[in-house]
């Protein structure tokens, strides 16, 4: 039994037009690849569903890297927002 895998996001019939041309920004950067099966468990019509979310990259994966303590904001001028936000009186 062969494998298929998904290694485009053009693949990604779920998806609508404006969300493939935004994530076509992450492809851009990160390689995608997923099984056809994992995709079939996709709930598309819920931007929310799980496996969606661990499966379909985001563009928040653009402004963020994983670090060995979580999460790093790479954006310009990310730790001026984030200390105006936790500033606040």
């Amino acid at each position: 039994m062969r494998s298929e895998y998904v290694t485009n996001i053009e693949g990604l019939n779920g998806l609508t037009s404006s969300e493939r041309t935004e994530l076509g920004r992450v492809a851009e950067r990160f390689r995608f690849q997923a099984h056809e099966y994992y995709l079939s468990l996709i709930d598309w019509s819920d931007p929310e569903d799980p496996i969606r979310r661990v499966v379909v990259p985001s563009l928040e994966e653009l402004s963020r890297r994983i670090t060995c303590r979580g999460f790093e904001d790479v954006r310009e001028n990310a730790r001026e927002d984030w200390a105006r936000s936790c500033c606040r009186s």
